[in-house]
C-alpha cells in the first residue's frame, strides 16, 4: 500500500487588514535624558544632583495621506525638577516644564502583525523655568526624530514603544544667559487606537 507523504502545515499569512486603518490616535508616557547644558553645569557646581531625567506625556493624531505615509499633529508636556543632592529646602528646587505642538510625518511599514514606524516631527514649545522666587517663560524650537514598534493588543488597540532623539532647548533662562534642555534620547511607552 503506498504511503502518503504528510502535507507540511504552513503558517497562515499575516492579515494585512490589520494595517488598513486610516486613522491612528496615540497616547504615551515618555522619559528623556537631557544632556547637560549651562544651567545644569552651574547648578551642579552648587551641589545639585547631576542626573535629572525629564518625564512627560504625549498625544498624537495622524491620518493616512497616501500608501504608508501618515500626516498629523502631536501635542505634549514635559517637566524636570533639579534639586540639591543632599536635601535642601523646596524653594531651592529648579522646575522646568514645557508644552509643545508639532507637525508629524510617519512612515508606517507593516511587518506581519507588527508595524515599524520611523517618524519626524517639527514645531514649537512654550517652556517655563521656575527658580527661587522668579520664573522665566520662553518659546523653544522642537525637533523629534524617532522610530516605533506597535503590536496588536486587542482590536482596535495596539501597544507601542518608541525610541527617539529630541531637540528641546530652553534658552537664556536667567540673567547669566544659561540654557537648559528638556530633550535628548527618549523612550516612550503607550497605547494606540486604530479603528478599522
Amino acid at each position: 500500500r503506498p504511503v502518503m507523504a504528510a502535507t507540511p502545515v504552513r503558517a497562515a499569512p499575516p492579515d494585512l487588514r490589520l494595517h488598513e486603518s486610516d486613522v491612528a490616535l496615540r497616547g504615551v508616557f515618555t522619559i528623556s535624558f537631557p544632556s547637560h547644558d549651562s544651567l545644569d553645569d552651574a547648578l551642579v557646581s552648587r551641589g545639585y544632583s547631576a542626573t535629572n531625567a525629564a518625564l512627560g506625556v504625549e498625544f498624537a493624531l495622524t491620518y493616512r495621506a497616501v500608501w504608508w505615509l501618515f500626516l498629523g499633529a502631536r501635542a505634549g508636556s514635559r517637566w524636570r525638577t533639579l534639586a540639591p543632592a543632599f536635601g535642601g529646602r523646596a524653594s531651592e528646587r529648579v522646575h522646568v516644564s514645557g508644552t509643545d505642538l508639532l507637525a508629524v510625518a510617519e512612515l508606517r511599514i507593516p511587518l506581519g502583525t507588527v508595524e515599524l514606524t520611523p517618524d519626524v516631527a517639527v514645531g514649537l514649545a512654550y517652556a517655563e523655568v521656575v527658580q527661587g522666587e522668579g520664573s522665566v517663560a520662553r518659546a523653544a524650537p522642537r525637533l523629534s526624530l524617532g522610530a516605533s514598534f506597535s503590536l496588536w493588543l486587542s482590536d482596535p488597540l495596539r501597544v507601542v514603544a518608541r525610541v527617539a532623539w529630541d531637540l528641546y532647548p530652553v534658552i537664556d533662562v536667567n540673567r547669566f544667559g544659561h540654557d537648559i534642555e528638556l530633550g535628548g534620547p527618549s523612550l516612550e511607552i503607550g497605547l494606540e487606537w486604530r479603528p478599522r
